[in-house]
């Protein structure tokens, strides 16, 4: 499947967003990993990142260059083509909600393969290549702009997961136990919805391990681990973690925003507790919920921690819930939405 790609060139423009967090990136990431793996070399053209997170694109084989401009205007996408044309790109891949249609049509003009990561289908003409979007509510009757050459590959079939979760594929989670809760809100958590869960466990006497997985561009490390060690729980701060797959593999529950991490719960069987920390998460947890395979809390402002608490306490006493939600996710999500990205690439490319 891959022989078209050896030693071919992916440039990748994202950014991650101060308030939506690091899923633009990290989604990419995925796609650059299985590039890497199977013979390409990958090029990220982003703007300046948090350390870690830059860290997390090397170590996944990719070179990094720095945007000069202004995600989504006219110099940004010339400064994309000439990158692209320097590599000798086959393909570019866009995600971001500055990379507009008008920006699409440039690429498109320059000559260029193009895949557009998408949450909206709120573009007035997609002339993308092929247009993914792997959200819950992607429907084929919302892209009614999509260009009469283009390919839309939505939903749940297409979730974007990186490479420690691939060999997962097929193992069943097993969920009778509810002793260990993990809590992650992103890349930055600008809400600091990572201390209002803190203070939810906080307020359940019960004898939960946690793990708290502070994400790359969150600033509040040291404050997290302060009101860990001053509410007397019985947790782990973790940063720079290298295998969520391990981590949720390990957790009977999660209390996490509603991003695309609320599909990495779901291919795992992880029961999940889901915040809508930004506008973007506001569509797709109650289509979660409602199908099953979470617990959507609702808006983040609108969320104390002892709502979260007793939320959390009637999910530990019911388990039928859990095994329910847990089986519903895993045959929703079944991990192979990298290889069909790429599957779709190749046709388009040598068909």
């Amino acid at each position: 499947m891959g022989e078209w790609i050896v030693g071919q060139t992916l440039v990748i423009r994202a950014d991650a967003d101060p308030v939506t967090g690091t899923g633009h990136v990290m989604r990419c990431v995925a796609l650059a990993q299985a590039w890497n793996r199977l013979g390409g070399s990958v090029i990220f053209h982003t703007a300046p990142l948090a350390p870690m997170l830059e860290e997390i694109l090397r170590r996944s084989g990719c070179r990094v260059s720095k945007a000069l401009h202004f995600a989504g205007d006219s110099a940004d996408a010339s400064g994309l083509i000439t990158k692209a044309r320097d590599a000798k790109a086959v393909w570019v891949v866009q995600d971001g909600y500055h990379l507009h249609s008008d920006y699409q049509s440039r690429i498109k003009e320059a000559g260029l393969r193009l895949l557009v990561i998408d949450d909206f289908a709120d573009e007035p003409s997609y002339s993308a290549d092929i247009v993914l979007n792997q959200n819950v509510y992607a429907r084929a009757q919302n892209y009614q702009a999509l260009g009469k050459d283009s390919r839309l590959l939505p939903g749940l079939d297409h979730v974007l997961l990186r490479q420690d979760f691939w060999t997962w594929q097929g193992k069943k989670k097993r969920v009778d136990e509810m002793r260990r809760a993990l809590i992650t809100f992103g890349g930055s958590d600008p809400r600091n919805m990572t201390g209002t869960a803190l203070q939810a466990m906080a307020d359940i006497e019960s004898d939960f391990e946690l793990k708290v997985v502070v994400g790359p561009s969150n600033p509040r490390l040291d404050e997290l681990r302060t009101q860990v060690r001053e509410g007397n729980l019985e947790a782990e701060v973790l940063s720079n973690v290298q295998s969520m797959s391990e981590m949720l593999d390990w957790a009977d529950l999660a209390v996490s925003a509603a991003g695309s991490t609320a599909y990495e719960f779901a291919f795992m069987g992880v029961p999940a507790l889901l915040v809508q920390v930004a506008d973007n998460q506001r569509r797709g947890a109650p289509l979660l919920a409602e199908r099953g395979m979470a617990v959507d809390l609702g808006w983040h402002e609108d969320l104390t921690p002892q709502r979260m608490a007793a939320s959390i306490r009637e999910m530990m006493a019911d388990k039928d819930r859990r095994t329910k939600m847990a089986r519903l996710g895993q045959a929703a999500v079944d991990g192979k939405g990298v290889a069909r990205a790429l599957t779709c690439m190749k046709e388009m490319s040598v068909g």
